[in-house]
């Protein structure tokens, strides 16, 4: 019977200490992903810099391409305006990729201000920075 308690013991600390290290990890992707939107709130491209790869992409839902320093440059000067980020879900596919899907207040490319229902989905470097991004709707 001990042995038994033993095994059950076990495997309950096992599987449970799987399930808190996956929440954990859910909690440390939400927290960098709604760090990088405050970052393009604020207009901190400096901080938003640290985030990025030095060959990140970020691919509108347009198709258009920018790199590290055109999207940066964007931001900066009013060309995209990010207002507020409303984090809905976040769809962790391994860890070195996952999914953003947001209420997005934003005015871009001389556009008014809308909400969109974004998709970001990023993918890092073994570095934990931001190398792509590939934005949609959902």
């Amino acid at each position: 019977m001990k042995k038994f308690i033993g095994i059950l013991l076990f495997f309950v600390v096992f599987f449970c200490g799987n399930i808190f290290a996956s929440e954990d990890k859910e909690m440390d992707i939400k927290q960098f992903y709604n760090k990088m939107y405050n970052f393009m709130i604020d207009k901190d491209v400096l901080s938003l810099g640290k985030m990025l790869d030095d060959n990140f992409v970020l691919i509108h839902m347009t198709g258009l391409k920018q790199n590290k320093k055109d999207f940066l440059n964007s931001i900066n000067n009013g060309t995209l305006n990010y207002f507020s980020n409303e984090t809905e879900n976040i769809i962790i596919e391994n860890k070195l990729k996952f999914i953003g899907q947001s209420k997005v207040s934003a005015a871009v490319f001389g556009g008014g201000k809308h909400t969109w229902n974004l998709e970001l989905t990023i993918e890092l470097t073994e570095n934990n920075l931001i190398k792509k991004i590939t934005a949609s709707t959902y």
